[in-house]
């Protein structure tokens, strides 16, 4: 009884709702999970909405899109030059250390000529030159398939 006298149940001069905070989460946009919190003060619930909005927002600005992140991927290899101011091909293959085989492949189906131990010149590795390669990296026979037939 003293929990609901506490958070104001009961009590007509009171209004319970302004001291609750209900987050809402999810994996998907179906299965919503609800998480009800409630402070015995309005200023303490306000608080939690506060700290909780800047802990969502924050999280959302470090969301960057696969443009971007390629983009930095991207900017790195040309910034990892060796001696000779040439893109180590070992950098580029490091990258994909799962499965080398298929980076080497994919690096000489692009048409540059190098060996294992060798480099690339920058100007030869450009953005155009980088998606191209992505591409053969990660195949999507599904995709092309549903491409042809538009």
């Amino acid at each position: 009884m003293k929990l609901r006298e506490a958070l104001g149940f009961g009590n007509p001069d009171t209004h319970p709702e302004n001291n609750s905070v209900t987050v809402v989460h999810s994996s998907d946009l179906v299965n919503l999970s609800f998480l009800n919190l409630m402070a015995i003060q309005e200023d303490t619930a306000k608080v939690w909405t506060e700290e909780l909005f800047k802990l969502a927002t924050n999280i959302l600005a470090h969301n960057a899109s696969r443009e971007t992140l390629l983009h930095k991927v991207f900017a790195r290899f040309k910034l990892q030059v060796n001696q000779d101011g040439h893109i180590p091909v070992k950098n580029i293959i490091k990258l994909f250390s799962a499965d080398k085989k298929r980076a080497e492949n994919a690096l000489d189906s692009c048409g540059l000529n190098f060996s294992r131990h060798e480099s690339i010149r920058p100007e030869d590795f450009t953005p155009e030159i980088f998606h191209f390669f992505l591409s053969k990296m990660c195949l999507r026979p599904d995709i092309d398939k549903i491409f042809a037939e538009l």
